[in-house]
């Protein structure tokens, strides 16, 4: 889990070098700011990056930064596929009943969805909180 106050912190030490987009696994933009640290540029950068995680909220922050780090089981194969590979638990010749399970995604799928799109720049945060609520209060 990424840290607001570390994020920060290594923003003010180290911005001008981008170890804080190290730390927030922006790798791509923190060689950028490597590349760059002999010029002006990445220095003006950090100051507007620090500005923007000051003022970014926890709940932001992780929306952003830690959303996809939790692990979550995704399993491989259904339920019949395991069957079929072990034979009928009842015997051989036994014939079980197919049961259609619906493959409805979770209110976590979807909420990790939108985090998704917020990220992109597809949906504002105000847009994904509202959705969220929505989500939540569907399930509850």
């Amino acid at each position: 889990m990424k840290d607001k106050t570390i994020a920060l912190i290594t923003a003010l030490l180290g911005g001008s070098f981008g170890l804080h987009k190290f730390y927030l696994n922006e790798t791509s933009k923190g060689i950028l700011y490597l590349l760059l640290s002999w010029t002006f540029i990445p220095v003006v950068l950090t100051i507007i990056d620090v500005v923007k995680l000051s003022e970014m909220s926890k709940a932001q922050f992780d929306l952003k930064y830690n959303l996809g780090t939790t692990t979550t089981y995704r399993p491989t194969h259904s339920v019949e596929q395991l069957l079929s590979n072990i034979g009928s638990p009842f015997g051989k010749g036994a014939t079980t009943k197919q049961v259609k399970v619906p493959s409805k995604s979770s209110t976590a799928d979807e909420i990790y969805k939108l985090g998704q799109l917020m990220d992109k720049g597809l949906i504002t945060f105000e847009e994904f909180e509202r959705r969220k609520a929505m989500l939540l209060k569907s399930t509850a």
